[in-house]
């Protein structure tokens, strides 16, 4: 007799096998959608429209919710919460009201920008610097989320300091033969800058996009960050339709599963502006199915193409949850999400085990 894991991969092989024909019908013209808005009022990121689904959640006690609550209070009394971003204390603030956790995700900015100007004093580029700028997009966008969620809680100072390093951060990705830290030329390499296939342009484009919305109306530079990140999503749009057909990265499922960070800030976009980004490229709903076909029948591991930066078992993780989550988000009522559900509800990951993915859990 089948044991229950073999009859939940059975009933998810037969839906991967159901989706190749789903997906393989005429195109559905995307729906109308407004113009866009930036709003002017904080918060400006997500919270005007998604607070009421988070704020019932957060009332029902839904599962996510409560692992994440767990979380939040282990890192709240000061437990080493690995890479647990200051985000996670600013959105609990904003939605519970709870003004220790806004203080605290507001402490957590604060040093990162107080370390930062200790660097630049000391004639040295700061950490965002590092690695080609690799955690920019990490680092600022966290910045970028607390300010917004945090604003009414933070001092003038705060905002003003934390403005002008983001500013020159997001200024130095850009322009990398020029860039300066305390007035002091610091070029680099421009790694990807113009490289929408590779991992890194994806942490640029989070920087850049959440500081100029959560910055806007108080930051001369803001609107300048939206047109760069406009910009380069039409760059992206360009090389994704040419070269990536069918869904996926270049870059294989290791750092391919990078694109997670991508189709969040997709839907962060959306739920900020009202402007559906997602469906610039066809590249986006296919990824789906194609993530779908890269899980191997024991729903625990990956297919593994290209180079594995983090686990050369290629075991299934909470990065490879995030991926599949933000495309069912996306496009929600599709045969393909129906899969994905599915698949993992009887993977090897059905919830984040690491504390600083249960955030992205309970959005």
């Amino acid at each position: 007799m089948p044991t229950p894991r073999e009859n939940a991969i059975a009933a998810a092989t037969a839906l991967i096998d159901a989706l190749i024909v789903a997906t393989q019908a005429p195109p559905v013209d995307p729906p109308v959608v407004p113009p866009v808005i930036v709003p002017t009022d904080h918060p400006r990121i997500m919270l005007g429209s998604q607070a009421p689904r988070l704020k019932a959640a957060l009332a029902a006690a839904t599962p996510s919710a409560i692992a994440w609550k767990t979380t939040l209070a282990r890192w709240f009394a000061g437990g080493d919460v690995y890479d647990f971003a200051a985000w996670n204390g600013a959105l609990y603030g904003a939605l519970s009201g709870d003004a220790r956790y806004t203080a605290k995700a507001i402490a957590q900015i604060d040093a990162q920008v107080s370390a930062a100007e200790a660097q630049i004093a000391a004639g040295r580029a700061p950490e965002v610097a590092g690695d080609s700028y690799l955690q920019v997009g990490k680092m600022i966008g966290d910045l970028a989320l607390v300010y917004d969620w945090c604003n009414a809680a933070m001092t003038p100072s705060q905002r003003a300091r934390w403005i002008a390093y983001a500013n020159q951060a997001v200024w130095n990705v850009w322009h990398p033969p020029t860039a300066v830290w305390g007035g002091k030329l610091f070029p680099w390499t421009g790694w990807s800058v113009n490289n929408p296939s590779n991992n890194y342009y994806y942490s640029f484009l989070r920087a850049t996009m959440l500081l100029g919305l959560g910055t806007r109306g108080e930051n001369a530079q803001a609107d300048d960050w939206i047109t760069q990140f406009r910009g380069k999503l039409n760059q992206l749009v360009t090389v994704f339709e040419r070269d990536l057909q069918g869904g996926g990265s270049r870059e294989g499922t290791g750092y391919g599963t990078a694109m997670n960070a991508l189709f969040e800030l997709y839907l962060i976009w959306e739920w900020s502006t009202g402007e559906r980004i997602a469906d610039k490229t066809s590249h986006t709903r296919q990824s789906l199915t194609t993530a779908l076909h890269q899980i191997v029948p024991t729903l625990d591991r990956i297919a593994l193409t290209g180079d594995l930066s983090r686990d050369s078992t290629a075991a299934l993780f909470d990065y490879h949850r995030f991926y599949l989550l933000a495309l069912i988000a996306l496009y929600p009522d599709t045969p393909e999400a129906a899969g994905a559900v599915a698949i993992l509800s009887a993977s090897s990951v059905p919830k984040m085990a690491n504390g600083f993915m249960q955030g992205i859990d309970f959005l």
